[in-house]
């Protein structure tokens, strides 16, 4: 006869009944046996199909032989009448297990089983050898609670057994601590596990299971170190390729990344997921068009994919795509309504496409489902901004300071606001603070430039456009002020000088010919200013100055 010990029995009440009534039935054969001194021994059962009826369990159980009892221990058996997943119930589980505690069977007669499902979600068994019956009793019960996702209780359940010289104990409790994120104890776990010489098939998954408390903890390079090991181990491991591909990626090592997640793909074409980490690195390293056909067959794979919707919109994006990549922030939006990074990146959409309505709607939805969403603070600052509305969108900027106080963008652009307002000093402040946070950020001393001319300190004024010229000797609108501020000291050379460069990187650049036509006049030299002129309000019409026009076509 059979007694099972499992987590999961039958959901209907039926159902619930015959399984109680069937391990009293085998309790009370096998306590008969026990007592006349049959032996006892362990079969094993195969099953093609792990979706079994109560009914069916029950036959495949009592096909084992009658004249010898057995102990099956399941893991996850999962029956039911109606074909859904078994319902957990411990009460049950404890009832049978200190019904087996009682038997007081002798250690050497029996060698219990857990069941449990293999990678194709077939039933297999697994022999886990104890000192001593009540260990294993003690260790499904532990067991009982882990696969119901309650740590805490199995850990408390386990400590018992951290002396066990049993690997499978061992890896359960390291399990356990990985779980509750005590990783330091894990660690010990597992290094007692892999100190034993003899290696069996579990060894590859505790050199797996190292490297990822390895990567959680930091430490990358022992982390790639526990991965090649379980890899050497068993080179068909698919997911240590994934896990390791990660670390490459943190390290910036996409050449590596890519090799582990193509190899991810070549054991597992069907693992979406690979595709979505593979197309990110592909993403970094700027090959575009990869990237796309990688989220598209994660895509492919599993149609609800939100992150692959989402990541394939931020490609389109990049690649100024705009409808595509609405289409898919949108639909990775239906698939997970809580998406505030793709209400975000729907705002950037609608931004660049100048529908600055839809644009606040999308940032103030992101914020409204994430209330510390600094970025989309700040991007609602910046439309705000765009449509004038100066005192909401300095109220935006000030929040993202106050979520994330090393933003120096949210500074400089707060500071903006501040110019607009003409609250020369505050602007000053801010863009002081943007340039302390990132003494390389250009834009900032440009801006600064900018308010210390305003304020006639044609000297700090002076210093600052240098400064942002230095960083980037492309900034045409950094000539371009420079020039004006050489024009107000009288250094005409040099003015003129600045004007032509900031034309020669940027022909376009209206305010370069507007700020040429103000110093030719100024000279004398009118022919040139009404070209100058005449070509500025030919690239910008607002430009246009009747009082210049005035002084420029006077006779």
């Amino acid at each position: 006869m059979v007694v099972a010990i499992g987590p999961y029995f039958p959901v209907t009440d039926d159902a619930k009944s015959a399984a109680n009534n069937f391990q009293d039935q085998c309790y009370d054969e096998l306590k008969a046996k026990i007592e006349k001194g049959v032996p006892l021994e362990v079969s094993k059962i195969h099953y093609n199909n792990s979706q079994l009826s109560y009914d069916e369990f029950v036959n495949e159980l009592k096909k084992l032989t009658k004249d010898k009892a057995h102990i099956l221990i399941c893991g996850k058996v999962r029956v039911d009448t109606i074909g859904n997943e078994g319902e957990f119930n411990l009460d049950t589980q404890l009832n049978i297990l200190s019904k087996i505690q009682e038997l007081k069977i002798p250690e050497h007669d029996i060698e219990p089983l857990i069941m449990d499902f293999d990678q194709d979600d077939k039933l297999e068994f697994k022999q886990h050898h104890a000192e001593k019956i009540s260990d294993i009793v003690i260790f499904v019960y532990g067991l009982a609670y882990y696969n119901q996702k309650q740590y805490k209780k199995a850990s408390e359940i386990f400590r018992c057994l951290e002396n066990s010289s049993q690997q499978s104990i061992l890896l359960y409790i390291a399990l356990t601590y990985l779980d509750l994120k005590a990783y330091e104890k894990a660690l010990s776990f597992f290094n007692i596990i892999l100190k034993n010489p003899e290696k069996d098939s579990n060894t590859p998954s505790i050199y797996a299971n190292r490297g990822t408390v390895y990567s959680i903890l930091g430490d990358y390079e022992k982390a790639l170190s526990e991965y090649s090991k379980a890899i050497e181990l068993n080179p068909e491991f698919a997911g240590v390729y994934y896990n390791r591909g990660i670390v490459y990626s943190k390290l910036h090592n996409y050449e590596n990344a890519l090799s582990d997640y193509s190899e991810v793909i070549r054991l597992n074409p069907e693992f979406p997921i690979a595709y979505l980490n593979r197309g990110n690195v592909y993403d970094e390293l700027q090959d575009y068009k990869k990237a796309l056909t990688d989220f598209s067959k994660a895509i492919e794979l599993n149609p609800e994919f939100a992150d692959a919707y989402y990541n394939r919109g931020i490609v389109y994006y990049t690649l100024h795509d705009y409808d595509n990549a609405l289409t898919d922030f949108t639909k990775a939006i239906e698939l997970n309504p809580e998406y505030d990074k793709a209400y975000l990146n729907r705002g950037n959409v609608y931004d660049k496409l100048h529908d600055y309505d839809n644009a606040l709607s999308a940032y103030s939805k992101a914020i409204e489902l994430n209330p510390e969403f600094a970025d989309a603070y700040y991007n609602r600052g910046i439309v705000y901004g765009k449509l004038y509305h100066y005192k909401n969108a300095l109220t935006d900027f000030s929040k993202a300071i106050e979520l994330n106080p090393e933003d120096y963008k949210a500074y400089h652009e707060r500071g903006i606001v501040y110019g607009k307002l003409h609250d020369y000093k505050k602007a000053l402040t801010d863009y002081s603070k943007a340039i302390e946070l990132n003494p390389e950020y250009d834009k900032a001393y440009h801006e600064r430039g900018i308010v210390y001319g305003k304020l006639h300190d044609n000297d700090n004024a002076l210093t600052d456009f240098t400064k942002a010229i230095e960083l980037n000797p492309e900034y045409d609108k950094a000539y371009v002020n420079r020039g004006i501020v050489y024009m107000v000291l009288g250094d005409n050379e040099n003015a003129l000088s600045d004007f032509n460069k900031a034309r020669e990187l940027n022909p376009d650049n209206a305010l370069s010919y507007f700020n040429q036509a103000g110093f030719f006049a100024n000279l004398g030299l009118k022919d040139d200013a009404i070209n100058n002129y005449e070509k500025a309000i030919e690239l910008d019409s607002s430009l246009k100055n009747s009082e210049f026009e005035k002084l420029l076509y006077a006779k």
